[in-house]
C-alpha cells in the first residue's frame, strides 16, 4: 500500500516537473514606479504633511496653511492626498518657480505652533527640510 501511495507521488510530481519544463519562461515583470512621498507623487515643489497622535489633525493650522497656498500667485496648483482615517493629508503643491516653493516653505514654516496637535513635515524638493519636533511626555 506505501509503495502504490509513494509510487503516484513520483509520478503527480513527474508529471508538474515536465510540464513546466515544456512551459515558456515568464517575462520578468516591469519594474516598480519611484515610490510616493507622503502618499504623493514626486513632482510636487513643496509638500506639507500633517500627521496625527491618535487624535486628528492639527485643523486650525491646515486651514490657515490652504487659505494662504490659495492666495498666493507662485502657487500654480494644489493637490490635497486623504490617506488617514483622522484626517490625515499631504498638500502637494506646484509653484511656478524654485524661488516661490522656497518662500512659501519660510512662510508656512512661520504658520506652525511650536506643539501643534498633530506632528507637520514640510519639504521641498531643492531639499528644505522641516518637522515639528515630538510631544514631550
Amino acid at each position: 500500500m506505501r509503495r502504490c501511495v509513494t509510487m503516484l507521488a513520483i509520478l503527480a510530481l513527474g508529471a508538474c516537473a515536465q510540464r513546466t519544463a515544456n512551459e515558456a519562461p515568464a517575462p520578468p515583470p516591469p519594474p516598480p514606479p519611484p515610490p510616493p512621498v507622503g502618499g504623493v507623487a514626486q513632482a510636487c515643489a513643496l509638500t506639507i504633511v500633517f500627521g496625527s497622535y491618535a487624535m486628528g489633525i492639527d485643523g486650525p493650522t491646515r486651514t490657515r496653511v490652504e487659505a494662504l497656498l490659495v492666495a498666493d500667485r507662485g502657487v500654480a496648483g494644489l493637490d490635497t492626498r486623504r490617506w488617514g482615517r483622522e484626517g490625515e493629508v499631504t498638500l502637494c503643491v506646484r509653484t511656478r518657480s524654485g524661488a516661490d516653493a522656497n518662500r512659501l516653505f519660510q512662510a508656512v514654516r512661520t504658520m506652525i505652533p511650536p506643539r501643534p496637535r498633530g506632528p507637520i513635515t514640510l519639504g521641498t524638493s531643492s531639499g528644505l527640510s522641516y518637522e515639528t519636533p515630538p510631544p514631550r511626555r
